[in-house]
């Protein structure tokens, strides 16, 4: 289950073979806070960018101005705020790279064969 809510003239772009178990994605904080002495919000919305194969696991948490490069994947519970690069796995609130130079496949094969998978 994906819930997303792109608001404020602001966009969710997703890019192919993704997977997502329960993933909520907002562009905005829903609530505007303002700084008194400019009048201006401090909380603009920000769009959401997902690359090609990423893989985000149960209740993750995309927020506004999220970007995740291609092979990525998103430990569970993890908050994400800020731009990653490509194959990496992220994880934590606020997220942070725990690996890098990943790769992923949906199958549960308990051998890695990159030829069979088509991951490299």
């Amino acid at each position: 289950m994906m819930h997303l809510t792109a608001t404020a003239g602001k966009s969710i772009l997703i890019g192919e073979n993704c997977l997502f178990a329960n993933v909520i994605a907002e562009t905005t904080d829903h609530h505007t806070v303002f700084d008194l002495g400019t009048k201006q919000p401090l909380n603009s919305g920000a769009n959401i960018i997902i690359g090609d194969r990423v893989w985000c696991a149960r209740d993750v948490i995309l927020m506004k101005g999220t970007i995740l490069g291609s092979d990525v994947v998103v430990a569970a519970r993890s908050m994400v705020n800020k731009r990653f690069g490509n194959k990496v796995l992220i994880a934590g609130c606020p997220a942070s790279v725990i690996k890098e130079n990943i790769a992923w496949t949906e199958r549960a094969e308990a051998t890695f064969m990159p030829e069979k998978f088509g991951v490299l």
